[in-house]
């Protein structure tokens, strides 16, 4: 008993101890969560300043390895992607891919997707090869090691199939996507969120049917999409005024064109509700209405449509004069065919200032 204040006072230390990295971590989490908020807030230089606090807190708890400390790295890693500083971004990835695999081994979920991060970054910089391998050995990675959760790996067997798809090889990215699309649709049940990463796998592989010419086929992926994002999103949602115009395009293909006409026209109305008359989105589908009515011989249909379209890419930026030159050259042609020179000529001249 003579001995019981020494053992209170040593157990007192030791509690003390290890409440300090305790309370350390709990800031450092509060700071991350700040971080994340100011990222999704779209306030990227304020949540880098406090990503760097919440990072210099996880490390300073005890180690680098703890998840904390890995899933702030992630955090500034995407900060400095978004900001245009790739190769700070792949620092960063490269050391929360460094620290997931040793807290957590190279099989984690956690690693998985850092690795995914790696993989994009490399892409971006357009080291395909690099990117090739950093996607095969995430998607490989379950297979070598303990059971990961397929949802983890979709996005590698996605990004490889981009890949493949740009490099011409078309039916291995396809297999890709589907494999892709089993799993989220497999997980989906418990998952809801999924249907959005559902319908742009769809889209992905709508888009390579479509360059096969098999139009039937793309333009069912395309509802499917369509039908995905309008649940996620809402049915005046960008994604889905998007889809509609992949689809409208997809039914031009085919040779339906009141089915695409169809489509452009509730695209156009979303754009308008969404971003307003004088939006690049808005000009490209009555260009595109345009196009549609110049083909069918609906000549006045498709001068208003020209017109619109030249009218709202005039009070756009000036990065959208490639596009702007392409109308007026669709309505300088449309009236020269017409016969009204009067108005055909000036324009054939503003298109002429404009290339030069």
């Amino acid at each position: 008993m003579k001995n019981l204040p020494t053992v209170a006072c040593a157990l007192f230390v030791v509690l003390c101890a290890t409440s300090v990295p305790f309370a350390q971590e709990t800031s450092c989490i509060g700071l991350y969560s700040v971080a994340d908020t100011l990222y999704k807030q779209g306030k990227w230089s304020a949540a880098c300043q406090v990503g760097r606090q919440a990072l210099d807190k996880a490390k300073t708890s005890g180690s680098p390895y703890q998840s904390t400390a890995i899933k702030t790295m992630v955090l500034l890693s995407d900060l400095k992607r978004d900001l245009g500083q790739p190769a700070d971004a792949r620092i960063l990835s490269t050391a929360a891919h460094d620290a997931s695999a040793t807290r957590f081994g190279p099989n984690h979920p956690y690693t998985i997707k850092t690795l995914i991060r790696l993989a994009d970054l490399a892409e971006r910089r357009s080291n395909d090869e690099m990117a090739k391998k950093l996607y095969g050995r995430a998607i490989w990675a379950p297979k070598e090691g303990p059971c990961c959760d397929a949802v983890t790996v979709a996005p590698a067997l996605i990004g490889l199939a981009g890949l493949y798809k740009k490099e011409g090889r078309a039916d291995e990215a396809e297999a890709l996507y589907k494999r892709a699309l089993e799993v989220y649709e497999t997980a989906r049940k418990y998952r809801p969120y999924l249907d959005g990463n559902i319908a742009q796998t769809c889209c992905d592989i709508a888009g390579i049917n479509r360059e096969r010419g098999n139009y039937a086929q793309a333009s069912e992926n395309y509802r499917n999409a369509l039908a995905k994002y309008k649940l996620v999103d809402g049915p005046n949602s960008m994604n889905a005024a998007d889809t509609r115009v992949r689809l409208g395009d997809t039914y031009i293909g085919w040779g339906k064109p009141a089915r695409a006409e169809r489509q452009y026209r509730k695209a156009l109305a979303a754009y308008q509700t969404l971003s307003g008359a004088n939006d690049i989105k808005t000009a490209l589908i009555l260009k595109r209405l345009g196009d549609l009515y110049l083909t069918k011989g609906n000549f006045p249909k498709a001068e208003r449509s020209y017109t619109q379209a030249v009218a709202v890419l005039k009070k756009c930026s000036p990065t959208c004069s490639a596009t702007l030159t392409a109308a007026m050259k669709a309505l300088d042609d449309l009236r020269m065919k017409r016969g009204d020179q009067a108005k055909a000529v000036p324009l054939h001249q503003s298109v002429l200032a404009i290339l030069n």
